[in-house]
């Protein structure tokens, strides 16, 4: 019986290493998704700057008053909530708050901003101190910034702003 000759390649198959053309493709898929994540980030960066400019005023401080001056004023703070580490108290109206950014150039680090429609009072409490806030009838906007608060009159309220 003859013997069959032996090659090189026995039955065994070989490992396809890939062509350029496989290389090249995988190389500009990469590239761009690469080129995705400055885009990705600069819209987010965009939306941010966008929801602070829609929540923020520039309006005058509202006045700080005292626990005395509210015993004489009888509008005793009665809606109460917390929202973003702090706890908020008015008089009258209805609130609505967010986390905005509170870098206007990079859009990074959020702060709470509650916007009341006439408060009347309002009372706010961190971990940092209490604080009073006299408003009358007027609307204001409450921004916390590494636990205090600013207080200015005038909100930007729309006709949904007291959707969720």
């Amino acid at each position: 019986m003859g013997r069959l000759p032996m090659t090189k390649n026995s039955g065994a198959r070989s490992v396809h290493r890939g062509s350029w053309v496989e290389t090249i493709t995988m190389v500009c898929c990469c590239l761009m998704a690469l080129a995705t994540l400055p885009l990705a980030l600069g819209w987010q960066r965009h939306a941010a700057l966008l929801t602070a400019r829609a929540w923020t005023i520039a309006g005058p401080p509202c006045p700080v008053v005292s626990q005395q001056s509210v015993l004489l004023l009888h509008a005793p703070t009665t809606d109460v909530f917390s929202y973003g580490g702090a706890r908020f108290a008015r008089a009258y109206g209805y609130a609505k708050c967010s986390k905005i950014t509170a870098d206007p150039i990079w859009g990074l680090g959020l702060v709470t901003v509650c916007q009341f429609n006439n408060p009347t009072l309002l009372e706010i409490t961190t971990a940092r101190g209490h604080w009073l806030f006299m408003t009358g009838i007027h609307a204001a906007t409450v921004v916390v910034e590494q636990g205090r608060p600013a207080c200015e009159f005038g909100a930007k309220l729309g006709d949904d702003w007291l959707q969720k």
